[in-house]
């Protein structure tokens, strides 16, 4: 279902470029609102607006290979001329798979492969920065040659490309809240089921900090509690909370915001627990212990995950 949704929404861009492209903004795609509102920019300097790109709303696993991982990041970053509508419009290595979903499974498996891919950089990138410091963490064993990107799927809640992720985007995510939840969260909560570790299974790693702020901001920022906070305002869901630590004494409690950090290491890296009572509900109706848990994770001054070691011992506690 979510793949199919991402698909459509891939092709309805694809397809009607020039109209949703427009002065008047007034065209969106299934549902989520012309980034052009707001407007979202690829690259603020040179005024390169964000539809000019190849949305990105996921990468690596389609579905069809084993899932060790499920990740959720805010949006996709910068893209790169491969990447403009001019390329994937009219290139034929991308009009050769029907749907987005085909084209995300060639490239990741090209990747494994050491083959020619497309979005080279694209690929390197998850890799460096999320799939294998997780693989690492929990143990699975890949040949020194293989970079198998088809077992992570890395989720984004807008799928926009940008530099980074500031007020701009913070409002387009606000003004889509309901996407957000049922196209992305709901997307990622329903693919974690399908994890085969027993460290990962029903849980999505969320990369954005999570800290408890003393003055949340009006709208949701790259904090994740914010953005379940705003959820739940708007009644998109019912109700959430933190969830205890199974060993809480591997881990050092900070109550100024509510999170924690590993014993005995650097107090850069941050952690803390969510649960959605409406996805538990959703997926587990039958199962009162039935649990998808959101994992935030984040370090001060990076947007990548702390390493191996670390995100072990994180995995651990709960």
């Amino acid at each position: 279902m979510y793949y199919n949704y991402w698909n459509a929404f891939i092709d309805e861009w694809r397809n009607n470029y020039t109209s949703i492209n427009c002065q008047s903004c007034e065209k969106g795609i299934l549902g989520w609102t012309n980034p052009n509102s707001i407007p979202l920019f690829n690259n603020q300097t040179y005024n390169d607006l964000s539809i000019h790109y190849l949305p990105e709303p996921y990468w690596g696993n389609t579905g069809y290979n084993p899932l060790e991982v499920v990740m959720i990041n805010y949006n996709p970053s910068e893209a790169y001329l491969m990447q403009s509508h001019k390329h994937v419009t009219f290139e034929p290595n991308y009009l050769s798979y029907t749907f987005y979903k085909n084209f995300v499974f060639a490239e990741a498996m090209k990747f494994e492969t050491n083959q020619q891919q497309c979005f080279n950089l694209t690929n390197a990138w998850h890799w460096r920065n999320r799939t294998k410091p997780i693989l690492d963490a929990l143990g699975v064993m890949y040949e020194d040659k293989s970079k198998p990107l088809v077992n992570y799927l890395g989720i984004e809640l807008i799928p926009w490309h940008t530099v980074n992720f500031g007020t701009n985007e913070s409002k387009y995510m606000y003004d889509n809240l309901h996407n957000v939840y049922k196209r992305s969260i709901l997307f990622a909560a329903n693919e974690s089921t399908r994890i085969k570790n027993d460290r990962l299974v029903n849980t999505v790693i969320v990369r954005a900090t999570s800290r408890l702020s003393k003055r949340p901001s009006s709208r949701p920022s790259n904090n994740f509690r914010e953005l379940l906070i705003h959820l739940n305002d708007r009644e998109v869901i019912d109700n959430f909370s933190t969830v205890p630590l199974r060993q809480p004494q591997l881990a050092q409690y900070h109550a100024d915001g509510d999170c924690y950090s590993i014993i005995g290491i650097s107090t850069n890296h941050f952690f803390q627990v969510f649960e959605i009572d409406d996805i538990n509900a959703r997926f587990f109706p039958s199962e009162p212990n039935g649990k998808i848990r959101f994992l935030c994770i984040w370090q001060q001054g990076s947007n990548n995950l702390p390493n191996s070691n670390i995100l072990s011992q994180i995995f651990n506690c709960f």
